[in-house]
């Protein structure tokens, strides 16, 4: 029951609403919503509202803050600043997509409207109750920060896919037509930025794909949590047999792997029969972990049908196919430092970890030098924490890295200049470094051949030139059914793994998915020259000594040296994954050779320069991976490894299989507990913000 109220009462005469304008006392009436159409100042601490809701309609429906405070503390006032936005909204479309704005149907326009102002209210509802204040006093929290794109610019892809499902919408039933609804959102969402729009259509989606359709409490508006597609209590409370669940003490038990396949017998495909694609799970990138995920799920279960399905025509267009491949144990936190060991461990016995003794990747020993500017007393305690994971290692000072590496690598901080280019001093104090041993690399395009006919032999269905448009829910708009593929047909599944690198943000947006961290593809520049045979016995070096931000290491096999950055200086441009410059930047190739001919006084200063950039997804908040179930279930999160994720994919495989399928088959198991890098994790506290974590 919507009351609507004017100075000019036929004004107020809508379709579905009650026109009070002519009634002596119409704010006593019990209403759900008052909608106040005109006249600002209309509302005074003399009406005493006895509506659910104030839905502002108007500049200021209220005359005082007094007025305005002593109805909110009766009932839920949606400001118009969010309510009647509609204007800004078109004005932008107009501006941002004018093409689109001039040749739109003014219907479509004010629906995209209406959709879009629905979703915010029901943010602006949620965020409020969580901070249990009136939603006027947290507008400005939900407020979408200058660098967002506007959003006139998400209508064309909003109109795209609305007119491509319309002829649908009107042959479908009921329920059909909110599925489809919900799909558009999703679609939407994808196409338009989808990191921005992600939080929009996760609450139109929920709205639209909740079927049946709970009925709508008195006074909806007062609690967000009785909203359509809202549930109130926790998504689930029960798991499928043969699911890790967590027993008493709030750890989780496993099944045996005479149980494995429990897990997929018990999944809700709720989109088989739409579709005559079907998987027991689909993983999103064939990248080094969407094939170790795809792997280590089939070694726990052999007769589960697995699709990996990849965008590119081949392997290794991603981040994987540019990893240098290293290896190391030197970690700021015990659980990363035991699952980059348990990688490691794979990658040293690569055929066994494969089974497949044609494997052809060769791990490459070389140790780590860790030139890091931390004292002789910080990097003893580093030494001890190595010593008690089993990693030799060794503290360096200035004499031991002359007699180490012969006079080679250099023990002078990288100078610091101000301004005006005068060196100033910087107090560092002695020289002290860290040597690991047992660190070394491995070719990473090599290693993804390994994988894959790894996979492929094993009956793992790899798909290449497969781009996946979006994530595919149940009708409940709380679960994964599938994916939807770019052309529109669907793979059916109750299990999905977002192993998409870059692209991992524009997936997750389509099922309306947010983590508590955030990861973005991030340009890294890589270069690499020609080096005589003495430089090729040095180790990989990571030179934090004064203000350099470099690593090196030699690739002896073809007399190469490959440098980056370990800096957040050179690790801090945000691109788009499918359009961004690939080339090594000229002012980014003569900062990084000033760095090394410092390090390096001895190396040959002619010989060309080759280079490339790639991308890492780098978590901003703390270069950690989130790994997990999300809050759509069946919807697995697997990004964020900020540029060591090649390290740790073996030990991520292991991770993601277990918590999949609540199976551990003990060789090549890591024994990580399951929530140390999950999706809503609070972020890891670290010293210093690099991709050396």
């Amino acid at each position: 029951h919507v009351a609507t109220v004017d100075v000019v009462s036929e004004r107020a005469s809508l379709d579905g609403c009650f026109n009070v304008s002519s009634e002596e006392e119409w704010w006593v009436g019990d209403y759900d919503a008052v909608v106040p159409c005109s006249s600002s100042g209309l509302l005074t601490e003399d009406f005493r509202l006895d509506a659910g809701a104030v839905v502002g309609a108007t500049n200021l429906p209220f005359a005082t803050d007094a007025a305005q405070d002593a109805a909110e503390a009766r009932i839920t006032f949606i400001p118009e600043g969010v309510s009647s936005a509609g204007a800004v909204i078109v004005d932008s479309i107009e501006h941002y997509s004018r093409d689109h704005f001039v040749d739109a149907d003014p219907e479509l326009l004010y629906e995209f409207t209406r959709e879009t102002i629905r979703a915010k209210t029901f943010e602006l509802l949620e965020s409020a109750k969580e901070a249990n204040v009136p939603p006027s006093k947290i507008v400005s929290d939900i407020a979408e920060p200058r660098t967002t794109d506007p959003i006139g610019r998400r209508f064309q892809a909003w109109a795209k896919f609305k007119s491509e499902e319309n002829e649908a919408m009107r042959v479908a039933d009921k329920h059909k037509a909110d599925e489809i609804m919900a799909r558009t959102m999703v679609a939407a969402a994808a196409e338009a930025r989808a990191s921005i729009i992600g939080r929009y259509a996760s609450k139109a989606m929920k709205f639209h794909a909740q079927t049946p359709a709970r009925p709508s409490p008195r006074r909806v508006a007062v609690d967000a949590s009785a909203l359509p597609g809202r549930v109130a209590s926790p998504r689930r409370s029960t798991l499928s047999p043969g699911r890790a669940v967590l027993n008493a003490n709030g750890r989780r038990s496993f099944a045996s792997a005479a149980g494995a396949s429990h897990w997929r017998s018990a999944q809700t495909l709720a989109s088989a029969g739409t579709s005559a694609h079907t998987a027991d799970a689909v993983v999103v990138g064939a990248g080094i972990m969407g094939l170790n995920i795809a792997y280590q799920l089939r070694r726990r279960d052999p007769h589960a049908k697995i699709v990996v399905l990849e965008q590119a025509p081949a392997l290794g267009f991603g981040s994987s196919g540019y990893s240098t491949g290293f290896q190391r144990a030197y970690y700021s936190f015990d659980e990363t430092m035991s699952f980059a060991l348990d990688g490691m461990a794979a990658y040293k016995n690569w055929k066994d970890y494969l089974r497949d003794t044609d494997a052809e990747a060769k791990f490459t020993e070389t140790g780590a030098l860790w030139m890091l500017g931390y004292n002789q007393a910080s990097n003893a305690a580093m030494v001890d924490r190595l010593a008690r994971f089993g990693v030799g290692s060794d503290v360096v000072d200035a004499d031991g890295l002359r007699g180490m590496f012969g006079g080679l690598i250099s023990s002078e901080p990288m100078p610091e200049y101000n301004e005006a280019g005068d060196e100033v001093e910087q107090n560092l104090g002695a020289f002290s470094a860290v040597y690991e041993h047992g660190c070394g690399h491995l070719d990473s395009s090599t290693c993804l051949t390994d994988l894959l006919r790894a996979c492929v032999r094993d009956g793992i269905d790899v798909r290449f030139n497969q781009k996946v448009g979006g994530v595919e829910l149940a009708a409940c708009g709380e679960r994964s059914a599938g994916v939807r593929m770019a052309d529109g047909s669907v793979i059916s599944s109750g299990v999905v793994v977002n192993a998409s690198g870059p692209w991992f943000n524009k997936l997750n947006a389509t099922a309306g998915v947010d983590l508590s961290t955030t990861a973005l593809p991030t340009r890294i520049q890589v270069g690499h020259k020609w080096i005589p045979d003495e430089f090729c016995k040095l180790p990989f070096v990571a030179d934090g000594w004064g203000p350099s931000g470099i690593y090196f290491m030699p690739r002896a096999a073809n007399n190469q040296l490959v440098f980056g950055s370990v800096d957040h200086r050179f690790e801090s441009e945000i691109v788009d994954p499918d359009d961004y410059n690939t080339a090594l930047d000229p002012d980014v190739k003569q900062d990084y050779l000033t760095c090394l001919f410092h390090r390096l006084p001895t190396l040959p200063r002619d010989g060309e320069i080759v280079g490339f950039s790639s991308m890492y997804t780098v978590n901003q908040d703390d270069v950690h991976p989130m790994i997990g179930e999300t809050k759509v279930g069946g919807l697995w999160a697997c990004n964020g490894f900020s540029g060591h994720g090649f390290k740790l994919a073996p030990a991520v495989g292991s991770l993601v299989a277990q918590q999949i399928t609540g199976v551990r088959v003990g060789a090549w198991d890591t024994a990580v507990a399951h929530d140390f890098m999950g999706p809503y994790r609070e972020p890891l506290t670290l010293k210093v913000k690099t991709h050396f974590a």
